[in-house]
């Protein structure tokens, strides 16, 4: 489950409190924690953090409003600021510019170091890739199944559409549909295939190349997945896997009808 800037607000283990802010703002997700008492930390920030100071910078109001300013304009998810060091309480200036600007202010005690809520956030984070990982490992595990089992891309097609809770559909670059999931779903295929060999998208469903030896024999098309995009890449592979089978299972016939022919001609066999 993603962090969500009200979870840290919420550990009782922390202490923390909210200065000022949108509650609504709360529900933002964070990202990493930044701990900084430069005067412009901006050149370290990249956005969504919790950016932690105790203000030793920030000694008039000039400085306290700037600081705030830069922090925002990195695209931070809040400001945590502790009390009892550099200042007894949140300069007024500072919760001004952040009001200002929208940014939610959570006041640090000094009784919680720094190093609390950046463990608190970092484990967090590190939960969620984690899981996040974990349920991708399932994923592939099961497109996996469902391409060993025998139904070919019938059955992957319809793993990955449970998957990601969006039709998919393989197309070939002829235009001819190989699988759909759901059997329903109806494909401007047409389009598709312009816009991808166009390189552009538009208002046209997502379409993944897949190729065999270097070649795109296929498109792995989906329309706007609710969730686990990310095992898409794994699904082309296996996709162009199977069509690297069908090919090479289609040229040992090939061989096979024309070694059959080669023998009639030279009579090796009869025509029984």
């Amino acid at each position: 489950m993603t962090l969500r800037l009200g979870d840290v607000l919420a550990d009782p283990d922390l202490s923390l409190r909210l200065a000022d802010g949108d509650p609504a703002a709360l529900n933002q997700p964070v990202r990493w924690c930044a701990v900084t008492e430069l005067a412009d930390p901006r050149p370290f920030l990249s956005g969504g953090e919790l950016v932690l100071t105790t203000g030793l910078s920030q000694l008039d109001e000039a400085a306290q409003r700037q600081f705030v300013s830069r922090v925002a304009e990195r695209r931070a998810v809040g400001l945590g600021f502790g009390v009892g060091l550099t200042h007894d309480r949140i300069p007024a200036a500072t919760l001004a510019e952040a009001r200002d600007r929208r940014l939610p202010v959570l006041e640090i005690p000094y009784s919680t170091p720094f190093i609390a809520v950046d463990r608190f956030v970092a484990d967090r984070v590190l939960e969620e890739q984690y899981g996040r990982f974990a349920d991708l490992l399932d994923e592939h595990d099961t497109l996996a199944k469902a391409l060993l089992s025998g139904q070919g891309l019938g059955a992957l097609i319809g793993s990955l559409h449970q998957i990601l809770g969006a039709p998919c559909m393989v197309v070939d670059v002829y235009g001819r549909v190989l699988a759909t999931a759901p059997a329903s779903a109806a494909w401007p295929v047409e389009q598709i295939l312009y816009a991808a060999r166009a390189g552009t998208s538009g208002d046209t469903p997502l379409a993944v190349p897949v190729s065999v030896e270097d070649t795109v024999v296929a498109y792995l098309c989906c329309r706007r997945p609710r969730r686990s995009a990310d095992v898409l890449p794994y699904a082309v592979s296996l996709v162009g896997l199977e069509l690297a089978r069908r090919q090479a299972e289609l040229a040992g016939k090939r061989r096979l009808a024309g070694q059959v022919l080669e023998d009639l001609v030279r009579g090796t066999i009869g025509g029984a």
